[in-house]
């Protein structure tokens, strides 16, 4: 059931988020609902669990790989007539795939969702932030470190990087932030089905974060001007050298994938052992 949009609006400031039914997003919606949002959440189900009744939570049925669904998604939200103080993009997708196995499926599903509706959703609802507002990118270190047998994926994360930075110049002036979070693997039912299809031994040099601390960097990103944040930190300096030094990438990849390989026998131990945030 979608709640119907508060007749008492303009004491509510707007959240628009997509993805709020998966691990992050939902941690990330209870903390708007606290901070006195109306949140407007795009999901593919129509609603987000256990929120479905709650009168500050307007449920949108949208295919976020349908670019028609994002527009008659964003024709609902402009017809309430209230202005957009946060757009959050958590949704995205990875198919890992060898770039000699690609499939048009799978290439056009991670483009649309990962690049493609973050662009559109937010030059169609830009218009509808007022000064203060803030736009949120929940990215990825693929944008940053190259990502064999993901290169579709990483792609799309190195192009979202490229609009992020690219659009708080343009919206600077009329005082909209923009920030951009690249996490590296973070403990998701996502990650799981990404290693049960080849994902890459890189995800697992630092172990994978929980869900809640990248849910708390959304949060804390609102209430800041626009940055860039890095999970762990130490990547952002990592991330920052190799945009210097390229080559570098080639001369640690053997030892990044010797780690790699490492931490994720370590995740799947403590999952086995009982001590891991999500189920084997």
């Amino acid at each position: 059931m979608t709640a119907p949009f508060p007749p008492d609006s303009t004491q509510h400031p707007l959240a628009v988020i997509t993805g709020g039914a998966g691990g992050i997003g939902r941690l990330v919606i209870d903390g708007l609902l606290a901070a006195g949002y109306h949140v407007i959440a795009l999901t593919r189900q129509g609603s987000v669990p256990t929120l479905e009744h709650s009168p500050d939570v307007t449920n949108i049925r949208c295919d976020l790989g349908d670019p028609q669904a994002i527009s008659s998604a964003t024709d609902r939200i402009r017809a309430l007539g209230a202005p957009v103080r946060a757009l959050i993009h958590c949704a995205g997708v990875i198919v890992p795939q060898a770039a000699s196995d690609l499939d048009d499926r799978a290439v056009r599903e991670q483009v649309t969702v990962n690049l493609q509706t973050p662009i559109m959703l937010t030059t169609w609802l830009l218009d509808l932030m007022p000064r203060g507002g803030h736009v949120v990118f929940v990215n990825s270190m693929a944008a940053i470190v190259p990502l064999g047998g993901s290169s579709v994926y990483a792609a799309t994360k190195f192009g979202l990087r490229g609009f992020a930075l690219s659009l708080r110049e343009e919206v600077r002036s009329r005082g909209i932030h923009v920030s951009s979070i690249f996490p590296g693997a973070v403990d998701t039912p996502m990650l799981q089905k990404e290693m049960q299809n080849g994902g890459s031994a890189i995800n697992f040099v630092t172990l994978p974060v929980p869900p809640q601390q990248i849910a708390t960097l959304i949060l804390r990103a609102l209430r800041q001007r626009g940055k860039d944040v890095f999970v762990p930190s130490s990547d952002g300096i990592f991330g920052q050298l190799l945009l210097i030094f390229p080559a570098l990438w080639q001369k640690l990849l053997p030892i990044m994938l010797w780690m790699g390989e490492k931490g994720r026998r370590k995740y799947l131990r403590e999952h086995r052992n009982g001590t891991g945030t999500t189920p084997p």
